[in-house]
């Protein structure tokens, strides 16, 4: 089994497809997403139906839970600026997909976040040891 990893693909459809390809072409098996499908880029729709159709487990990312709960970035008005945007264009089924992210997973010995233990959503770590990983 190989495993690939994707995460903040935040609308980018043309990366997003860029990155499969290139899974793909190692035969990678399962793919997961750390979250953040939404923010910044304009192909929110795509990036969700990709995933969706591609039956690849997402992770709720911080952008990600500002768009299905209606909320803001505390940190950057730009942020507040793109989900106003998408939150215009994207469809229900999406926003609907989307809520259901799970906030981690578990395979195998991995343990997987979007954001950090203390939070698994919105936690930037900026200096991370090895006494928080053991945690």
């Amino acid at each position: 089994m190989k495993i690939g990893i994707i995460s903040d693909i935040h609308g980018n459809y043309e990366a997003l497809k860029s990155v499969l390809t290139e899974l793909d072409k190692y035969n990678v098996t399962e793919i997961y997403c750390l979250g953040d499908v939404v923010g910044y880029y304009s192909q929110v729709n795509e990036c969700c139906d990709e995933l969706i159709e591609r039956n690849i487990p997402c992770l709720m990312g911080n952008h990600d839970w500002y768009m299905v709960s209606g909320g803001f970035c505390p940190r950057s008005t730009w942020v507040n600026d793109c989900l106003n945007y998408q939150r215009k264009v994207i469809t229900k089924r999406n926003i609907e997909w989307l809520r259901n992210s799970k906030i981690q997973l578990f395979v195998g010995n991995i343990h997987m976040v979007h954001g950090g233990w203390s939070d698994p959503i919105d936690e930037y770590l900026h200096e991370p040891s090895e006494e928080y990983f053991n945690r």
